[in-house]
């Protein structure tokens, strides 16, 4: 494992090469801090080492950039790029990884770097260093120590300097935003008592409390925007904070060797058919080994199809889906949180619950799933239908195990696949593609070509939703698939009635939303059957009035007061 001094050297040089190559690029995380702060950062209470590299640039040099990075020994982690490379991108440095954010930093909150590159030359300016720290609301130990070594070694002032940190800059942000207000100032007093719980000499520990002094003043005294003002008499009462970015499947932290090897990469398809057939094979493990379930859990997206499959061979009509969702802390691995749309489920003595989604990849996902839900139930067999053996977690039951190189594009996000192999210009994972069209795949072909036609209908008049909600268990293969055809991320599952309660209503309105304030537009209501979804559509609609929400079936009841807004 490379050195934080190695890291540095290596990453001045870059951003070093970079201005000369007219591409902007700053460095922030745990290497900014050890570049602006040294003295601070070789304080035995304040110290730490960075184990990656984090960088910032802007979207329009992201072409230039990947090109840049592999001349200069950073390869591509090709996938990962090509599923987010939009806002993030991922690469590695030898062992260690390299993460470039593009034109926006929002994690827990929002801080505006975009228009603030030209004021240094290899970090970002040290009030956004030091807010990046503090608007984490989580905030670690990591984090304090760099807090503490930052303010150990900039002084408070009204300029960002080598030497300073422009409080003003600061104070004003926080006085336009009172959700970025709170945290920062609640993590401040909580770098406050960790200084004053080490043993660091009075003389030291009073010049760091003194600059934290001075920002907290600063921020107070700084006038408050009306907005600001409405915010805060709310409270705490609703999140101020932003949950972590939701993602499928975390992808796994390979090395350098393994993201620069596109030559050995290998790409397949698995279509539905294939889905099927493992899916039986499966079921028939799972019954050998452990008996029925008492329910499936499925982690949303990946997992949808398989719970489908696995609950028709099963026998199986409690499914419940969970969002994974992965907060990625500048410095550090990425933590999973899992949001469990507010499952009541209990089990009795020698039953189990079921834990499935498509692929353990980097096992990260399942690995944080199961160890959530063993706290809550004795007995969990997790299965997934393709298992790489790089995974840091083996499912207990697996379709197939597949290379560790190996691409999967499964049949129901072609639509996403194809998409990242023209954005990477992988001519075989297209011709993969090209040639999975020409399957025959009885049955399945039916689901799709209604899928398609459903998604047609709907872009075309409406055009592509903000989120996605379904009926589980009849909606997972429908709404699926619409999300691949429509790129929408954001899917959750609805409950049949009988489950329903006030706390998941609540929680079912919180998710449609943050989709609508992240994109404005409306919600997508899918079954099979028009019927259903119009019950559901009524209780909704009655607990979300600002809220547009439509309905979209594959199958129209004979009652059309009951009809849905979209049939295929």
């Amino acid at each position: 494992m490379k050195s934080e001094r190695e890291l540095l050297n290596k990453s001045i040089e870059v951003i070093s090469k970079a201005k000369e190559a007219g591409i902007p690029l700053r460095l922030l995380g745990g290497l900014a801090v050890a570049y602006l702060a040294p003295n601070g950062r070789s304080i035995g209470e304040f110290s730490r080492e960075s184990n990656d590299i984090d960088l910032f640039s802007l979207s329009q040099y992201a072409g230039k950039l990947r090109d840049f990075l592999r001349r200069n020994g950073i390869a591509s982690d090709n996938r990962f790029n090509a599923l987010y490379g939009a806002k993030r991108q991922q690469y590695f440095y030898g062992d260690a990884k390299v993460d470039l954010l593009l034109d926006e930093f929002r994690m827990c909150h929002y801080i505006p770097l975009k228009n603030r590159l030209s004021m240094t030359s290899i970090t970002i300016p040290p009030s956004d260093l030091l807010l990046t720290k503090l608007q984490i609301y989580e905030i670690n130990e990591k984090d304090i120590k760099d807090v503490l070594a930052l303010m150990h070694d900039l002084k408070m002032g009204n300029a960002d300097t080598h030497t300073s940190i422009d409080a003003g800059y600061i104070a004003d942000l926080l006085s336009k935003d009172w959700g970025l207000y709170r945290t920062v100032t609640m993590n401040l007093e909580k770098a406050n008592e960790y200084l004053e719980s080490t043993g660091l000499e009075p003389k030291k520990k009073r010049r760091v409390s003194d600059e934290i002094e001075y920002l907290k003043n600063a921020i107070e005294l700084k006038p408050k925007s009306i907005s600001w003002k409405l915010r805060a008499r709310v409270g705490e009462k609703v999140r101020w904070y932003e949950l972590p970015e939701e993602v499928e499947y975390i992808v796994p932290a390979a090395s350098a060797a393994q993201a620069s090897e596109e030559n050995v990469r290998t790409y397949q398809w698995m279509s539905f058919t294939e889905m099927q057939q493992l899916s039986k094979k499966m079921s028939k493990d799972i019954i050998e080994a452990y008996g029925r379930p008492r329910a499936i859990l499925y982690i949303e997206r990946g997992g949808m199809v398989l719970a489908n499959m696995l609950s028709e061979s099963l026998g199986v009509e409690e499914l419940y889906g969970l969002q994974m969702v992965a907060y990625q802390d500048i410095n550090q691995a990425g933590k999973l949180y899992i949001l469990p749309h507010y499952i009541t489920l209990e089990i009795n003595k020698g039953e189990y619950v079921l834990l499935v989604d498509d692929i353990a990849d980097s096992g990260k996902t399942l690995k944080a799933a199961t160890e959530l839900f063993r706290k809550k139930y004795d007995r969990i067999v997790t299965a997934t239908l393709a298992y790489k053996p790089r995974s840091i977690f083996k499912p207990d039951i697996i379709g197939k195990q597949v290379e560790d190189n190996a691409w999967i594009v499964f049949d129901y996000e072609e639509t996403e696949g194809r998409a990242g192999f023209i954005k990477s210009n992988i001519s075989e994972g297209i011709e993969m593609l090209e040639r999975a069209k020409h399957e025959k795949q009885v049955g399945f072909d039916e689901t799709k070509g209604m899928a398609k036609r459903l998604s047609d209908k709907i872009m075309g008049a409406e055009g592509s939703p903000s989120a996605i909600l379904y009926m589980t268990r009849s909606g997972l293969v429908i709404a699926r698939l619409l999300s691949d055809y429509m790129s929408v991320k954001r899917v959750s599952s609805i409950m049949p009635n009988k489950y329903i309660t006030g706390d998941y209503m609540q929680h079912v309105v919180n998710v449609c939303s943050k989709a609508l304030a992240e994109k404005p537009g409306y919600v997508l209501l899918v079954d099979t059957e028009s019927e259903g979804i119009s019950e559901i559509k009524d209780n909704l609609s009655s607990r979300m009035k600002d809220i547009r929400l439509l309905t979209a079936a594959t199958i129209q009841k004979k009652d059309k007061r009951k009809g849905a807004d979209f049939l295929p």
